[in-house]
């Protein structure tokens, strides 16, 4: 019964956000360029189609919708289906909005602004497509809308490292050690709300990756835990890098190592700004030096 209401929750929710952009696109999809890439925004105040006075204030009522998910989504896991506990609220808001992320990347995106005309701002087609295929990052394949609508809830999350004394970190990440709390009770009280709107809002866009010289490749080392999810971007970027070192921690997750033995991950940085090459670890790969 409880997935039910979240698979109707979301839909309620995805429904919300599909009324919120055609309310913005019925003076013309030009109401909604605050959503578009930067290039089609200056383009459209170059064209005159609106000023960069407007697209800040429909920004900022975007934004607002935020209030409105807040008060509909709050009740339905606090109210509906009795949600105790922050870890509970964070799973159930998860399923929610990842729902609404499916509405928002398939239905938004996909249909209705790569196949139909409703999106199309006079003078900018040949800058379209306005979203591609991968839009939405090459870590993450999630939309603007639900990025945004996310940001509160992450927000919280990390605020609670804080609130919490680090009692919530093992509910966010792989590990709790003792000495690495402070840290995470610090980032959280330093926290700010438009950082992290900031950085949802870049950070996993579909960009290429940065060039980088041969020399600077040479230079740089993307180091990989064959433990961690994200070790199945290695290849992609040893493509974009080949000239790059990419070593691998047997066994380790995302920063297991500078987490559980920082003395001795500063050793080893020191190592290789001296020497330009990893030193012997008992668990680095031989063939990934």
């Amino acid at each position: 019964m409880l997935l039910i209401h979240l698979l109707l929750e979301g839909i309620l929710l995805g429904i919300l956000l599909v009324l919120a952009c055609a309310s913005g696109i019925r003076g013309g999809a030009v109401g909604m360029v605050h959503l578009y890439h930067k290039d089609v925004q200056k383009h459209c105040v170059e064209l005159g189609l609106t000023t960069e006075k407007n697209i800040r204030r429909r920004a900022l009522l975007m934004k607002l919708c935020t209030v409105v998910y807040m008060a509909v989504l709050l009740p339905c896991v606090l109210v509906v289906n009795k949600a105790r506990g922050f870890f509970e609220m964070c799973w159930q808001m998860t399923v929610i909005l990842l729902i609404v992320n499916l509405i928002d990347r398939l239905l938004i995106d996909e249909f209705w602004v790569g196949h139909t005309k409703a999106w199309i701002i006079p003078g900018t087609e040949d800058m379209m497509p306005y979203i591609n295929s991968r839009d939405g990052g090459q870590f993450a394949r999630i939309g603007l809308a639900a990025r945004r609508l996310m940001t509160p809830f992450l927000y919280l999350a990390i605020k609670s490292l804080y609130l919490s004394k680090g009692g919530t970190l093992k509910k966010i990440m792989w590990c709790d050690d003792e000495s690495i709390k402070p840290y995470f009770i610090a980032a959280g009280k330093a926290l700010r709300y438009g950082n992290l709107r900031r950085q949802l809002a870049d950070s996993l866009e579909d960009k290429p990756f940065p060039p980088l010289s041969a020399e600077l490749q040479r230079r740089t080392f993307f180091e990989f835990g064959n433990a961690e999810e994200h070790f199945k971007y290695r290849p992609d970027v040893m493509k974009a890098y080949p000239d790059g070192n990419f070593p691998v921690f047997d066994g380790y997750k995302h920063m297991q190592y500078q987490i559980r033995d920082p003395k001795g991950f500063a050793e080893m940085l020191a190592v290789v700004i001296e020497t330009g090459a990893m030193p012997e670890l008992p668990f680095l790969l031989s063939d990934t030096k």
